[in-house]
């Protein structure tokens, strides 16, 4: 089960859009009648734990429960999206890469997640 903490986000909703964001432990998959089934495990063979069902996005490549940049569940969403933290991810990846790896990345260090937790991170340290 994923640790019982809440990060604050406040209006950025990066992570929702273009992430694929799993049902975990703990999560109802009745509270989302949009979730779907991975239907060739392919995702679950790659993951280091047993995900089953997953949100859905848009055409626009947000999450569905994304209304007009707002969590349309936010009282009730999933254990990754009550705790994921983009600035532990950027701290995690800025130890574990090198300036030089990072410049010639032209994926996830570019991604909107990443940018958003150098924005936080920053502010947070200044």
């Amino acid at each position: 089960m994923i640790a019982a903490r809440t990060v604050a986000c406040g209006s950025c909703s990066a992570c929702c859009c273009g992430e694929l964001i799993a049902l975990v432990e703990g999560d109802i998959p009745a509270l989302y009648p949009d979730a779907f089934e991975d239907p060739d495990s392919r995702i679950r063979e790659i993951l280091p734990v047993a995900l089953k069902f997953f949100l859905p996005h848009g055409k626009d490549g947000n999450c569905v429960y994304l209304v007009e940049g707002k969590c349309s569940v936010y009282d009730y969403r999933p254990q990754l999206c009550r705790t994921f933290d983009c600035v532990d991810l950027v701290r995690r990846t800025l130890a574990r890469t090198t300036r030089a790896e990072r410049r010639a990345d032209k994926g996830f260090t570019r991604s909107p997640i990443f940018k958003a937790g150098m924005e936080r991170l920053k502010g947070s340290t200044s």
